[in-house]
């Protein structure tokens, strides 16, 4: 018997970097902690800093960039499996404090997303199911009673996060967190991408190119 494990499922990327925090230049760490600085300690809910959705752009991030879309470039080429061309779209930095989280949302104008954690001590990302419904209630919703809830059963998923983590998953997915725990704060970059290029599906009558 052949099972073709996760057919039609949806890619989710999860790798640690071993670069952190603690590993960056002193003009990051100054850069991104001025941003910190202004955010509200007691806030139960994300502080996120968008710079117009070019935060990475700044040349003090330079490296970070760099890490982050070597990981992009590894899900289109490994991934997605596919030679379109690259390219971000938006950046930002979110800060949990203690007892805080990121409410669940998702970015439909993106192909991926990529999600890079400098720091967290605490916390994990959640993926919500399509729809909220898993394998079995695609065109149905009835409450099976499972002995285990594996990438079938499931509604949610919840992917613990560590320093260093990159996690990368299609845009379209709605996703949150949980709250912070650590009296650090978690820090996470993030980053949106699109391809570009010839895009032809059938013919040439249905050819796009962006």
């Amino acid at each position: 018997m052949t099972v073709f494990n996760n057919l039609w499922g949806v890619p989710v990327y999860k790798v640690n970097t071993n670069y952190t925090y603690s590993n960056f230049t002193p003009e990051s760490k100054d850069y991104i902690d001025d941003y910190i600085k202004n955010t509200d300690e007691n806030s139960k809910t994300v502080n996120v800093f968008v710079e117009r959705g070019h935060f990475l752009d700044n040349l003090k991030l330079e490296k970070i960039k760099e890490l982050i879309s070597t990981h992009a470039y590894y899900f289109r080429d490994n991934v997605m499996m596919c030679t379109n061309e690259l390219e971000i779209q938006a950046s930002w930095l979110t800060v949990n404090h203690k007892g805080s989280n990121h409410p669940a949302h998702n970015h439909a104008h993106t192909i991926f997303s990529v999600c890079y954690y400098p720091r967290a001590d605490s916390g994990s990302l959640i993926l919500q199911a399509p729809n909220g419904k898993n394998t079995w209630q695609k065109e149905y919703r009835m409450g099976f009673q499972y002995t285990e809830f594996n990438e079938w059963s499931a509604t949610s998923w919840s992917i613990p996060v560590m320093s260093g983590d990159v996690v990368i998953f299609p845009g379209w997915v709605h996703h949150s967190t949980t709250p912070n725990e650590s009296e650090e704060p978690r820090l996470m970059i993030g980053a949106n991408y699109w391809l570009r290029g010839n895009m032809q599906f059938f013919d040439e009558l249905d050819r796009i190119n962006i």
